[in-house]
C-alpha cells in the first residue's frame, strides 16, 4: 500500500526530493486514510514540535491545510 500512496503523492505535485515517509502519509491522507489497519482518524490538534527539516515542516502545513 506505501508505493501506492507514495505514487499518488507525485500525482499530487510532491517531487523525487520529498522523501517517501512523507509522500506515503501524504498519499495516505490524500486517498482516505484507510489502512490495513483500520480507518486513520481525524486529529483534534497538530503539533510540529520538529524543525530541523524544511520538508518536515512543509509537511506539516500540508497535514493542517487538508484538516
Amino acid at each position: 500500500q506505501s508505493l501506492e500512496n507514495i505514487l499518488h503523492a507525485e500525482t499530487l505535485g510532491y517531487g523525487l526530493d520529498v522523501c517517501g515517509y512523507v509522500k506515503n502519509d501524504l498519499g495516505l491522507q490524500d486517498l482516505g486514510g484507510q489502512t490495513s489497519f483500520g480507518q486513520v482518524p481525524r486529529p483534534d490538534l497538530l503539533v510540529c514540535s520538529f524543525s530541523g527539516c524544511y520538508v518536515y515542516v512543509k509537511w506539516w502545513e500540508a497535514l493542517a491545510e487538508s484538516y
